[in-house]
């Protein structure tokens, strides 16, 4: 997907998100491939077939970029590949205008029961480029969660003073945001109760599975 822009994926998905917004039934995916065709124009590229499909890639690509949206349950294929717009995902779209920050703006969804059936979620999004979380970032964020939803927010660089008095009030008391030394000093604190299981993840997934023990316990990755 070299040739594919993050800006060129959040439009195609603005427009399944338009195709399925007044079909409460959804459409079945085969459809929406086909309607996509006549309300954007597709490049070469875009029409052209890879090794490893005998469709054309755009269809590839709207279906892995919509597998982050499915995990954060804002869209549902169900086992008669038909797809449609849950209501969280409904509020997503009138809160994020642009599709390319739907897309981007969770990075993992951790849940609580092994298999996801039940219990709360953990939704976590990290910055890790050195950008400082202002409060309207913390807004952001927080819009992002559902009702039975814990947020938890690691930034490198930080919070502006503005977004840390923000955390102090009631409204962010399902947000878990951390620092580059707070991420750190948390890491260490909990580093031997890690499972040998666990302990084999590469440090950034064994990072972030260690502080989700903040949000909600047990974490699975835990020794008892």
């Amino acid at each position: 997907m070299a040739q594919i822009t993050l800006h060129r994926v959040g439009e195609l998905l603005r427009i399944v998100f338009e195709l399925l917004w007044d079909k409460p039934d959804g459409l079945p995916a085969k459809d929406i491939f086909a309607l996509i065709p006549e309300l954007t124009q597709l490049t070469e590229y875009e029409l052209g077939f890879s090794s490893l499909s005998n469709t054309p890639r755009y269809g590839r690509i709207i279906r892995l970029a919509t597998v982050h949206l499915r995990r954060v349950d804002w869209l549902v294929k169900n086992n008669k590949r038909r797809w449609y717009i849950t209501e969280d995902g409904r509020q997503a779209r009138k809160k994020f205008t642009n599709a390319e920050k739907i897309r981007g703006h969770i990075d993992i969804v951790a849940h609580v029961d092994p298999i996801g059936a039940k219990g709360p979620r953990i939704l976590v999004q990290v910055k890790h480029k050195g950008q400082v979380i202002t409060a309207e970032g913390l807004k952001t964020f927080l819009s992002a969660l559902g009702q039975n939803d814990f947020g938890l927010l690691v930034s490198t660089g930080g919070f502006t003073g503005d977004a840390k008095e923000e955390l102090r009030t009631g409204a962010f008391q399902k947000v878990t945001a951390l620092d580059l030394e707070t991420f750190f000093n948390l890491w260490m604190s909990h580093y031997d109760k890690l499972s040998q299981g666990c302990s084999k993840l590469n440090s950034f997934k064994a990072n972030i599975f260690s502080i989700l023990l903040r949000i909600v316990k047990p974490v699975p990755c835990f020794n008892s």
